[in-house]
């Protein structure tokens, strides 16, 4: 259960990212540098999650940190009106996101008495937590709600 609370974050914030190039008046240029945002924060995740979540503090704490920080720059994504704005707090948010994917991993290793054996199953919930998130995020969409950012970002607190 853990794995699929943890992994509706990129399910409930990547589908929406398509959304944002008109609002924002970007170019295909922009809209490419906001894409790279996942893959720039999973090549530096190795080092938020190597170098000071294994030596200086506990993972469950890093883990929420790095939620509640993730909620307050998804809320800051909804009220900027610029891609000057966006991409930076974008790509901070992914920088902060990507390692909390290894981290749910570290945790979940550390609690099960079998890994090898209850591992695959644990992580069977990350796939269905991913996919509830996003279809939930389209349901308010094609229903004709107003959907933000900042919905995302209370959700982010939540989970």
């Amino acid at each position: 259960m853990f794995s699929a609370v943890s992994s509706s974050g990129a399910g409930g914030s990547l589908p929406w990212a398509a959304t944002w190039r008109r609002p924002l008046h970007a170019n295909g240029t922009q809209s490419a540098l906001a894409y790279s945002t996942q893959s720039w924060g999973a090549i530096i995740a190795p080092f938020i999650v190597g170098l000071i979540a294994d030596r200086y503090f506990n993972a469950e704490r890093l883990l929420g940190a790095l939620h509640i920080a993730g909620a307050v720059l998804l809320y800051a994504l909804s009220t900027t009106r610029g891609f000057k704005g966006f991409y930076p707090c974008l790509l901070a948010y992914m920088i902060l996101y990507m390692p909390t994917l290894a981290l749910v991993n570290t945790i979940s290793f550390r609690q099960m008495d079998e890994p090898a054996k209850h591992f695959s199953s644990v992580r069977v919930w990350g796939t269905i937590g991913w996919n509830r998130r996003r279809l939930g995020d389209q349901l308010p969409v094609r229903l004709g709600f107003a959907y933000g950012a900042w919905h995302k970002a209370c959700l982010a607190i939540l989970f």
